[in-house]
């Protein structure tokens, strides 16, 4: 957070690896929870008065009833932080912009399926959502993938 600019900036590491920035601007109130061993954001989903939903979100989320006017009002927008595991929470700003950080070079490796699947395979709740019978039906066609992949050298 940059007071004096009145901006909150979130880095993140995408799937892909590519690293990107998310610049809240005028950021005025917020409610994030802390990071954990394991993050993983699925979303940060924008709320603007034009949107009918709005309102009910904001109550879900437990803004009070000046922050919800605000936002009703289009002096700010909520920005909501979804996350399957660790740090999510909600940003009250007047916009946000996502920043992409320039490859290191142009020929960048892709990342290694098989080290993929191995991290998959030590922290599937990381990776793997759903319920249990949902999990291992998803774990089991990733080992075929896996298997494949190895096979194929």
């Amino acid at each position: 957070m940059d007071s004096a600019r009145e901006l909150l900036q979130l880095e993140l590491v995408l799937h892909s690896c590519e690293k990107v920035r998310v610049d809240f601007s005028s950021a005025c109130q917020w409610s994030l929870s802390r990071f954990e061993r394991q993050n993983v954001l699925l979303a940060i989903h924008e709320w603007k008065a034009s949107n009918v939903a709005t309102a009910a979100r904001c109550r879900d989320l437990g803004l009070d009833e000046f922050w919800t006017r605000m936002v009703l009002t289009d002096r700010y927008t909520l920005y909501e932080v979804s996350a399957s595991v660790g740090f999510g929470g909600w940003v009250l700003a007047q916009g946000a912009e996502v920043i992409r950080a320039a490859p290191e070079t142009a020929f960048s490796p892709a990342p290694d399926v098989v080290d993929l699947l191995e991290g998959i395979r030590k922290r599937p709740g990381m990776y793997v959502r759903g319920d249990a019978s949902q999990r291992v039906l998803q774990l089991r066609n990733l080992e075929c993938v896996g298997a494949v992949l190895e096979a194929r050298g």
